[in-house]
């Protein structure tokens, strides 16, 4: 369960697995947020998708969600209008705002990073111990 903890605690401290700051939200992102929880909190789906299995060979954490927002949240991603020149893009309660394109920065939350690989040794070496 120590790779799972260190992935719920990367939401709350808004770091990718090398505890590198994730990138600030944009002032249009913030203007359309339910919320003000904090980045990839907004509405809870993604952290509460967080889960874990393992058994004797393995262990694996990551979520159970398919869908875009899940890679893009991971990886970034450039978003470009496809079918019209600009995207229309809600703001605020009724309006708008067009654009050419937006840039959504990478905010890695799955992974094995430097501290998770001594933390991950140190708990394989404690289970062989009790073996």
């Amino acid at each position: 369960m120590t790779l799972y903890d260190q992935t719920v605690d990367r939401f709350e401290n808004e770091e990718s697995p090398d505890r590198d700051k994730w990138g600030d939200l944009s002032a249009l992102t913030l203007s359309n947020r339910r919320s003000s929880k904090g980045i990839l909190r907004d509405s809870g789906e993604l952290r509460r998708s967080i889960h874990h299995k393992s058994d004797g060979n393995k262990a694996e954490v990551g979520t159970n969600l398919n869908h875009p927002k899940v890679w893009v949240m991971q990886y970034g991603a450039a978003i470009k209008p496809r079918r019209y020149p600009t995207l229309r893009i809600p703001f605020g309660k009724n309006g708008f705002v067009f654009s050419k394109g937006v840039k959504i920065p990478a905010r890695p939350y799955i992974g094995i990073g430097k501290d998770d690989e001594e933390v991950v040794r140190e708990a394989l070496i404690v289970t062989v111990q009790k073996s």
